[in-house]
């Protein structure tokens, strides 16, 4: 698992993305954004970018599938996300001055709602060799890549899956390139307040390593299923809960991209 070079995310998005599935996954939602990380982590970024390559470029002007590519090649970003906001109508939002802010928004009467997210990540478990967050922040290991906090975590987000669905009826989870997303898409969910999702947050991030202001809605981008991942350089792709056991983002070929397939 290493960082994705410019060629190959340009071979990725050329040859395999797989846009039908993007545009099925999208289904349930109109109006969506789009953001880019150029750079920020891998540092490997188009040097005409170089004066944004540390920010999240916002995409909100594409016309269909087709235009989201053309933009992904144009910038050729490290990751790709959504914002997981519902917005009545973006030709209204592009043109306000509080556009698009994570806590100002929620206050207009353009906004309709959030998705419901749990993001697990392999950093926030305790790890036997490489200790808490903290220490691997010290280390700066904070965004490496342990199978044995993997494993823990893909423990953890099968455990989840099965708590929520004990109270939700639509719960799709994603390998996200280094851990998962749990995404509810029950209809009620998008309409849960502030407190509301904080409070879900605190109640499920007692048991579980989630990073609670995802699920809070502190943060609001989620990265696209079907995407890739440039850090590790894998295929982030829904998963069916009955092969999670199973699952090995190393040995995997529904997450290997072609450019690296010549080494399995």
């Amino acid at each position: 698992m290493r960082y994705s070079h410019l060629v190959d995310r340009t071979a990725f998005y050329c040859n395999e993305f797989d846009s039908p599935a993007v545009g099925k996954w999208m289904s349930f939602r109109k109006n969506t954004v789009f953001s880019f990380l150029v750079g920020k982590y891998t540092k490997i970024y188009l040097k005409k970018f170089d004066d944004i390559k540390d920010d999240v470029v916002v995409v909100d002007d594409y016309c269909d599938m087709q235009g989201l590519i053309d933009y992904i090649l144009h910038y050729l970003p490290e990751g790709v996300y959504y914002d997981t906001n519902y917005y009545e109508d973006l030709d209204i939002c592009r043109g306000c001055p509080l556009c698009y802010d994570t806590q100002k928004c929620i206050e207009c009467k353009h906004y309709i709602g959030q998705e419901l997210v749990f993001d697990l990540d392999p950093e926030n478990v305790f790890c036997p060799i490489h200790g808490d967050l903290d220490q691997k922040m010290k280390m700066h290991q904070g965004r490496a890549l342990c199978m044995l906090e993997f494993k823990i975590v893909r423990k953890f987000a099968e455990r989840m899956y099965h708590e929520l669905e004990e109270n939700y009826s639509k719960i799709k989870m994603i390998y996200s390139g280094r851990g998962f997303h749990l995404h509810v898409l029950d209809d009620d969910t998008k309409y849960l307040t502030r407190d509301e999702k904080s409070t879900l947050a605190r109640e499920y991030g007692k048991k579980y390593p989630i990073d609670e202001w995802v699920t809070s809605g502190g943060i609001k981008l989620i990265r696209l299923p079907y995407s890739l991942h440039g850090m590790v350089s894998r295929i982030c792709v829904p998963l069916d809960i009955t092969g999670i056991k199973n699952f090995n983002p190393l040995t995997d070929l529904r997450v290997i991209p072609d450019f690296l397939k010549y080494d399995y």
